[in-house]
């Protein structure tokens, strides 16, 4: 089972730029490999990303780079 997470893009008051990742569903793994995806929300929001991540990885921090969010 993973987790799926939509990340939002923001800029906070002091002008920086930041973002933040909230769980909008779950992806299960198929006996063919393929994933079934239950959504509980979906963004709406243009430009917003969606990131299928394993459970385990959820609670850990993601090393940050200039492709990560």
């Amino acid at each position: 089972m993973m987790i799926i997470q939509a990340v939002k893009k923001y800029t906070n008051k002091a002008g920086e730029e930041k973002s933040f990742n909230t769980q909008i569903g779950t992806a299960f793994l198929n006996k063919d490999g393929s994933y079934s995806l239950k959504f509980d929300y979906f963004p709406i929001e243009p430009g917003a990303w969606i990131i299928l991540r394993e459970k385990t990885d959820y609670a850990k921090p993601q090393p940050k780079n200039e492709d990560s969010f």
